[in-house]
């Protein structure tokens, strides 16, 4: 027990855990504390791009904002020492940070020991600028400010001639953008840096003093009756026949769910981990055909690379929409792992985004349907290890459930939908038919039964097959209702003359 406890007192120097880093290791800091995370990343809730966003970074501020009181004590077992001073943060490799090995060909012994002893001394500082030979001012200036494109990619892509303009056009933008950001938000050096993170740590401690952070249970009461009487109405509406008043309210009640699935993946209801994510599943996937698991698993990356153009998923688009001219170079996507390609098609839909841009939206919720299954099937994004494996299955269930009564009773049972099969039978009663004229000389009836089908459907929808063929074939003088075409075929048909089947 003594030695583990001193052995998670160790102090480590900046220059170690970049090795550390090198090597392959997780390394957050938390705190004082040096976490390395290898072995959690395959049971963390959230998904594994989350903690590689945090790899050699202070990850206090989010760890705290993102994380239950539980959820951090279970964190002491990933301890493995301390840091000294204010910590200066490493690129992540996932967004293009390079790290040396402690063990380097290219750092002799007398350097590494002189920076350790410096570091294990005062404050975990950043590399000396020695090692920093290759990179421009204007490099490093942009790396730290937050252009975390690394500097191999960028100068591939401006090699390439065809590139140029574009290329040219987004560093100009991005440039103007950090100038102007520079001139209205805190500046980047540390003690600025230092009061703001001060600033709102004193913010936090003050609401939760306050008990701002415990959910208003009666404000809930509230919501939960506007959401019973818009899912009445719903009902009501859909039962009488009023299809879109009842889609109005059907969408409206899935709009404010939001909010609550909003409140549940942020653990800000009960904040008891499993008893949130089971208030999720149920509005996100039982009622709302989404998935929680997939929303979390985004928006987590989301709050840590806020409008990154490279890692924040939240913001890309591409080939549909563009929100930055970053992405007419054709950026790599950490997070879905692909290049977001500015070809042909993205080139015609951000040229006409403006008028595209609601049309689009509107088809939002079936590209959400589609991302639900796509990470509930897939084995490197739903967890299936920890506390939290059985969420994917308790989520694959919801969906069929929503399916169920949505895509069945509502849908397909409910709302009439024979205009789309009467389309489809009366275009197949003739479309496979003779088109030859044999002669000038075959009666009308010999034209309707030789060219019509009759299409075969299950029993809820036979009458309409029948009416559709009836209608051309029947021997009648003059036209029946269609209420009388499918029992007049049926009764009269040995009075017709002998044909071959029909289809």
């Amino acid at each position: 027990m003594a030695s583990a406890v001193s052995w998670k007192n160790r102090v480590w120097s900046r220059r170690e855990i970049e090795g550390l880093i090198a090597d392959g290791r997780k390394i957050i800091i938390f705190g004082d504390q040096v976490l390395k995370a290898d072995a959690w990343i395959p049971y963390h809730p959230g998904g594994n791009k989350s903690i590689l966003h945090m790899v050699g970074r202070d990850a206090t501020d989010e760890i705290t904002a993102l994380h239950s009181d539980e959820a951090q004590a279970h964190m002491q077992k990933y301890v493995i020492g301390r840091v000294h001073g204010r910590w200066e943060n490493f690129l992540p490799p996932i967004q293009g940070g390079t790290f040396r090995t402690l063990v380097s060909k290219h750092v002799d012994d007398e350097a590494l020991y002189a920076e350790d002893d410096a570091s294990s001394s005062g404050e975990s500082t950043p590399p000396s600028p020695v090692f920093d030979t290759e990179e421009t001012g204007k490099e490093v200036y942009l790396k730290r400010a937050g252009n975390d494109t690394p500097i191999s990619r960028a100068s591939s892509i401006s090699s390439s001639e065809p590139e140029l303009g574009p290329l040219r056009s987004a560093e100009a933008s991005t440039a103007h953008a950090i100038s102007s950001d520079l001139s209205k938000y805190p500046r980047l050096d540390k003690r600025s840096q230092d009061e703001v993170v001060s600033k709102y740590r004193q913010l936090d401690e003050k609401l939760r003093s306050e008990g701002l952070y415990q959910c208003p249970y009666v404000s809930y009461a509230v919501e939960f009756v506007r959401y019973s009487i818009l899912f009445v109405l719903f009902l009501t509406f859909l039962h009488y026949s009023y299809y879109t008043l009842s889609a109005v309210f059907l969408g409206l009640l899935w709009h404010l769910l939001a909010f609550t699935v909003h409140d549940a993946g942020h653990l800000s209801i009960t904040h008891g981990f499993h008893t949130d994510s089971c208030i999720g599943i149920f509005v996100a996937d039982f009622l709302g055909g989404l998935s929680v698991g997939w929303w979390k698993r985004n928006h987590n990356v989301h709050h840590i690379a806020t409008n990154s153009p490279e890692h924040d998923p939240d913001i890309q688009h591409v080939p549909f929409f563009a929100i930055s001219p970053r992405f007419f170079t054709s950026l790599r996507s950490s997070y879905y792992d692909r290049d977001m390609k500015f070809d042909a098609i993205a080139r015609f839909f951000v040229k006409h985004q403006h008028y595209l841009y609601y049309p689009i939206l509107l088809m939002g919720r079936f590209n959400l349907y589609r991302l639900a299954w796509s990470y509930l099937l897939d084995p490197a994004q739903a967890p299936r290890k920890g506390s939290a494996w059985w969420h994917r299955y308790l989520e694959m269930t919801g969906q069929v459930f929503f399916w169920y009564w949505f895509g069945y009773r509502t849908l397909y049972l409910s709302i009439p939908t024979w205009s789309s099969p009467h389309r489809v039978s009366a275009h197949l009663a003739h479309g496979h038919r003779p088109v030859a004229c044999t002669t000038h000389a075959q009666s009308l009836r010999h034209v309707k039964r030789r060219c019509t089908s009759r299409i075969e459907k299950n029993e809820r929808r036979k009458d309409v097959s029948w009416a559709a063929v009836a209608a051309h074939a029947a021997p009648a003088v003059k036209q029946l209702t269609h209420t009388l075409l499918r029992e007049i075929m049926v009764s009269r048909r040995d009075d017709c003359p002998a044909f071959p089947p029909a289809g």
